[in-house]
């Protein structure tokens, strides 16, 4: 090769390399403050676009860049997804189990309910994946950093998403759950009504019906849905033969068994507390 070409290949190269690692230096430039599961999830890709600038992975730098971007921008960034990096056989059992794993509490809502954490473990689960497939034997650590920390926030959203246990209810007092965004009494909420009604036929007896929704939709339709929930309570109370008083009103979702962030479909918290005001002795 003669002293033009060679020259000519060396400024081609730097040009290119000059061209990779740019889109670390815009990120940079719209990195959100605040908190968030978006403003989280940007700070998080643009911290492993760092990491990987600085190692010279200009390739992944940009990738993990250009989700901090879009996350800045408020858009969605997907799930991590195995099929979009080439992991070695030995590590795709593994990152299989953690993939669903996070997916399943994607599906839980955990980007409302800990949404720090679940920008966490995304941004880790993707730089798992990276560094898998890499699979540089001196990166071995890097490897272990992005999997323990995936597993870590993995832990504290699992446990932000465990079902508070049920309050237990008063004596005479019972609880009636509904379907999805339904009013209508399943037959096993029917049951539960009758043998309120059958435990409340003392003379003076006064009923009060709460009715309560989960997260998901605007406060005034749940409030609204809360409402019919509890007037479904009533009527079947009548159908089943109690004659008292009957109070039947709406806290939609303010009132919540299971503690959720907005937008959460928690079952326990779509029910009609029925209370049972006996008349004093």
């Amino acid at each position: 090769m003669n002293s033009l070409m060679k020259f000519s290949v060396v400024a081609l190269a730097a040009v290119t390399l000059a061209a990779c690692g740019t889109k670390n230096q815009a990120a940079k430039q719209m990195s959100p403050s605040g908190s968030g599961y978006t403003a989280e999830l940007s700070k998080g890709y643009l911290d492993v676009s760092s990491r990987e600038y600085g190692e010279g992975d200009y390739r992944s730098s940009d990738r993990f860049a250009m989700n901090s971007m879009s996350a800045a921008q408020g858009e969605n960034v997907p799930a991590p997804d195995m099929g979009s990096w080439n992991i070695p056989a030995e590590y795709t059992a593994e990152i299989s189990a953690a993939s669903q794993r996070f997916n399943a509490a994607l599906s839980k809502g955990a980007a409302s309910v800990a949404p720090n954490d679940t920008a966490v473990a995304q941004v880790n689960l993707d730089c798992w994946m990276q560094e898998a497939e890499e699979n540089w034997p001196w990166q071995e650590d890097d490897r272990a950093f992005c999997r323990d920390n995936f597993n870590d926030a993995m832990a504290k959203i699992e446990a932000a998403l465990a079902p508070a246990p049920v309050a237990a209810v008063p004596p005479g007092n019972y609880l009636v759950f509904f379907d999805f965004a339904k009013s209508n009494l399943t037959p096993e909420a029917v049951d539960i009504v009758n043998s309120a009604a059958a435990g409340a036929m003392e003379p003076g007896t006064e009923i009060t019906v709460i009715g309560n929704t989960d997260t998901v939709g605007s406060a005034d339709y749940n409030m609204a849905l809360g409402q019919r929930r509890a007037d479904s309570v009533a009527a079947q109370l009548i159908a089943a033969g109690f004659q008292g008083v009957i109070v039947a009103e709406s806290r939609g979702e303010e009132s919540l068994l299971v503690p959720t962030g907005d937008g959460v479909a928690e079952p326990q918290n779509r029910r009609a507390e029925i209370i049972v005001n006996k008349p004093a002795m």
